[in-house]
């Protein structure tokens, strides 16, 4: 049950190797004492269950923000921007559009990063809307701790439900199955002004610029492109 258990809950990031490591040590160093020391065998046994039960569970809770996402339809799972993706964002945005942009959206805004970019590069206001949330509570804090919290918003929202009219650029990580869906939510809500940028994957229609390769590659859209291609 345990091999299991590592093996679902297991993810590319030090953090999680680290627990499920220690995990394993845990299991391991239980095996030996109990061998080695038959006196305190039994206080040995229960302990080191303890400590092992509370990993597990501990491993459980923190995974769950970030396995739902996955479960649900049309639902952005958490996956951070790379420093090169944050490049290409803002580079694309400023190659195509020398007007001083207002305020951005980063839907599925994950830890912030997006948002708190977007603050460096100039924008007075960023917003982030997220339905997971620790992930909103994480950036909120992070917001607060580098005294953003006036200009960096996170919400926990669904973004279908989430009116995008009010931001003139909206950035995204898309999935496959949601970028049909979405393309229709943008062309009834974004004004006149609206730029935006799609990540990871692209709306099927023809962009008006791009940037980078393979997984950092970034596209724009204008709302004319968007409108007269709906």
């Amino acid at each position: 049950m345990h091999r299991h258990i590592f093996l679902f809950l297991y993810y590319d990031s030090s953090y999680y190797k680290d627990i499920v490591h220690y995990g394993r040590l845990v299991l391991d160093h239980k095996k030996t004492l109990c061998k080695t020391n038959n006196i305190q065998k039994n206080w040995v046994v229960f302990f080191l269950v303890f400590v092992e039960e509370l990993v597990l569970a501990s491993l459980t809770v923190l995974s769950v923000p970030f396995l739902t996402p996955a479960l649900r339809r049309h639902a952005l799972p958490y996956v951070p921007a790379t420093r090169e993706q944050l490049d290409n964002i803002f580079n694309l945005l400023k190659q195509y559009s020398t007007k001083q942009r207002q305020h951005l959206i980063d839907l599925g805004s994950g830890d912030g990063r997006i948002v708190f970019e977007a603050i460096q590069q100039g924008f007075p206001r960023a917003t982030g809307i997220e339905i997971n949330r620790v992930l909103v509570y994480y950036a909120r804090l992070k917001a607060y701790l580098s005294n953003q919290g006036k200009i960096c918003q996170f919400k926990r929202a669904n973004l279908w439900k989430h009116d995008l009219s009010k931001y003139d650029t909206i950035v995204l990580f898309g999935v496959d199955t949601m970028m049909e869906p979405l393309l229709k939510k943008l062309s009834k809500e974004i004004t006149d002004e609206s730029i935006v940028i799609t990540c990871r994957y692209q709306f099927p229609i023809k962009f008006d610029c791009t940037l980078g390769e393979g997984i950092d590659a970034v596209w724009l859209y204008n709302s004319q492109t968007i409108r007269n291609q709906i």
